[in-house]
């Protein structure tokens, strides 16, 4: 029984660094310089705690790969394979980027309405407490 405890404490450190940590990164690719661009769920990986998003996306002609970790209970939702949503990545580290699922791109329209809602900058990424 202490063994048992002993492990899911550790499991709940681990957990916990690994998401403060992909929330800093996402905060401080927030305060840059961004742009956006139009990304494709191609998979999606998934453990008791954990799903990484794997998407491709397009920066003036190059390809980029990137991976968006969600941490936390049922986070892989297989439905968003082969889904198109708002990629925000850094200008000139453009490799730098984060996958919004909360903005699903339809139509050319829902992207170009999206650049324009958010022309003076992205939108807080959704985090408990934003980036506090």
């Amino acid at each position: 029984m202490k063994t048992k405890s002993i492990l899911t404490l550790v499991v709940v450190c681990i957990l916990n660094i690994s998401c403060k940590k992909e929330k800093s990164r996402i905060c401080e690719l927030y305060s840059n310089d961004v742009e956006y661009t139009i990304g494709t769920v191609q998979s999606i990986t998934s453990s008791a705690f954990k799903a990484t998003y794997n998407y491709d996306y397009s920066v003036l002609g190059i390809n980029f790969k990137g991976k968006m970790k969600a941490y936390g209970i049922g986070q892989g939702n297989e439905r968003f394979i082969g889904k198109q949503f708002v990629v925000i990545y850094e200008i000139g580290n453009e490799s730098n980027s984060d996958l919004n699922t909360n903005y699903l791109i339809e139509s050319e329209q829902d992207f170009e309405d999206f650049k324009s809602e958010f022309s003076s900058g992205p939108p807080p990424p959704n985090f408990p407490n934003n980036c506090k």
